[in-house]
């Protein structure tokens, strides 16, 4: 799939592939403990905290968050946490997504 948006993922210094193996080790390893999958994370060392069109068109489920970090100015990396869906990106708040319900479990936001 990768393949489709060119060679940048080949190189460790602009992108990176996990393997659907790995994804599902992953997501074993969080439901034996009872964890739940909020969202992902990434960081953009050129770009700013904003998503671009390979990370709209690589997001499959519009319930996780995505968190990307930006250090194209190391001086003042930003964060920026969005809702990919569609095609499109809904920005997030912190307050926001930091207030989340769980079955069975209300929680307050995270300090």
């Amino acid at each position: 799939m990768f393949e489709s948006y060119g060679e940048f993922y080949r190189d460790p210094d602009l992108g990176f592939v996990i393997s659907p193996g790995e994804v599902n080790v992953v997501l074993q390893t969080m439901d034996s403990r009872g964890e739940s999958f909020g969202g992902v994370f990434h960081s953009h060392r050129y770009l700013r905290a904003q998503p671009t069109v390979i990370d709209i068109a690589l997001s499959s489920d519009p319930g996780l968050l995505s968190f990307i970090i930006s250090v194209a100015n190391p001086a003042a990396p930003e964060i920026g946490i969005f809702r990919l869906s569609g095609g499109e990106y809904q920005t997030v708040g912190i307050v926001e997504c930091c207030m989340f319900r769980m079955p069975g479990k209300n929680r307050a936001p995270v300090p």
